[in-house]
């Protein structure tokens, strides 16, 4: 008799009420993979608000192993520059299967490509780009241009990701990338696979990355399924 091949379930963590982040892996994953979603509350764009997120991930990811997954990825990108790896190895030995965060999987990618200077395109205000940049500083990768498109310090979450994407190209227009070997975006709604990636390597002449598609491609890897339809795999694989 013929076994069936298992087919992959990736366990999803996200933040808040949006489904913008799930739409994208549903969207982006091959047919055979299956994507379960559990969520946690986010209150507030602000470092404590991230750090709670973080700190309710472990009941969200029990509620998740009831589909026994083999995999959570967790899609908060500052959560896990605050405080990822010691979440990652949390939730790793309460569930016995790898856990992801955007932040150590976005590290593992530029060390692939043996990218050490880097900008950063950001959505958040000034004190989460200086955050970004202590992150990727400890783990050798220096952050040479940080490119903001907040100018305030908002805090809710639904007004923060809501960038005009002509406002963001202007900028990158106007960018000077000839430093660095690596763009990290860390637009969690970003889909490089909806267009705006060709539209975006007509102006960046080095790889780019945006969090959640480095989370979505680690997430099929770990599971064995390929990534050559995602749009970094181009500087990837």
């Amino acid at each position: 008799m013929l076994q069936q091949k298992k087919t992959a379930l990736i366990g999803l963590i996200v933040m808040g009420a949006s489904a913008s982040i799930e739409k994208e892996f549903h969207k982006n994953v091959p047919d055979q993979v299956q994507i379960t979603t559990t969520r946690v509350p986010f209150g507030e764009v602000s470092y404590n608000g991230f750090l709670e997120v973080t700190r309710k991930c472990p009941d969200a990811a029990k509620l998740l192993m009831e589909a026994q997954p083999d995999v959570i990825a967790i899609t908060s990108f500052l959560g896990g520059c605050i405080r990822g790896n010691e979440l990652v190895n949390t939730l790793q030995q309460m569930t016995g299967i790898p856990a992801l965060m955007p932040s150590s999987e976005m590290v593992r990618v530029l060390r692939q490509i043996k990218a050490r200077r880097i900008a950063i395109v950001s959505i958040f205000s000034n004190e989460f780009c200086l955050l970004e940049r202590m992150f990727f500083e400890n783990m050798d990768i220096s952050v040479v241009q940080s490119i903001n498109m907040s100018e305030t310090m908002e805090t809710n979450p639904y007004t923060v990701v809501n960038i005009c994407y002509e406002d963001m190209m202007e900028h990158l227009k106007a960018a000077d990338f000839s430093d660095v070997d690596a763009v990290v975006f860390d637009h969690p709604m970003l889909d490089l696979n909806s267009g705006i990636g060709k539209e975006l390597e007509k102006m960046i002449p080095v790889p780019f990355f945006s969090t959640t598609q480095v989370l979505l491609y680690s997430a099929l890897k770990r599971v064995g399924e390929h990534t050559g339809h995602l749009f970094l795999s181009k500087f990837l694989d």
